[in-house]
């Protein structure tokens, strides 16, 4: 399957938690989000489009919103095929998702809130757990997936076995 094919195939797959995806394809949706991004970024900066919240332009919150489903999709195969469960995933999500909502409370920060010793160990807590999830959600994206079937599926990589007569 040519690298095209494997970049687009989580779009195709968009909703499917299910079954095993290689690593080819799990890392080349990876690199074609990431391109797309630095275009719609280019593209707002140039236009001077306005900003959502601190982060996000019209087009790089669009882009984020219809790709996150399609991500965490192949994410979840990608994890199945080395033989873990897709809720490994939480390992980075769940310290993102609670730092939003702790800190979604504190929308006025100042200086003075941030040179709190509270507030500093609660954001260096969260960033230290998004640091270690980080590395541990990596470092299973990157092994070789399992070979023959495991309990999620099929190898994506079936072995060719010699044509009988």
């Amino acid at each position: 399957m040519s690298i095209v094919r494997q970049m687009l195939r989580p779009f195709a797959r968009f909703a499917d938690f299910s079954g095993r995806a290689t690593r080819a394809e799990y890392w080349g949706f990876t690199l074609l989000v990431l391109l797309m991004g630095l275009a719609a970024v280019a593209i707002e900066l140039r236009l001077a489009l306005p900003r959502v919240g601190l982060v996000f332009g019209p087009l790089t919150l669009l882009l984020a919103l219809a790709t996150v489903v399609p991500g965490l999709a192949v994410q979840t195969r990608r994890l199945h095929d080395v033989g873990v469960s897709g809720w490994w995933a939480l390992a980075i999500w769940a310290p993102y998702l609670a730092s939003l909502l702790y800190f979604s409370g504190h929308s006025g920060l100042n200086m003075t809130v941030m040179f709190d010793p509270g507030w500093m160990s609660t954001f260096l807590l969260f960033n230290m757990l998004q640091a270690i999830g980080g590395f541990a959600l990596v470092s299973l994206l990157v092994q070789r997936g399992k070979r023959g079937r495991n309990a999620y599926g099929d190898d994506p990589y079936p072995m060719f076995e010699p044509a009988t007569d």
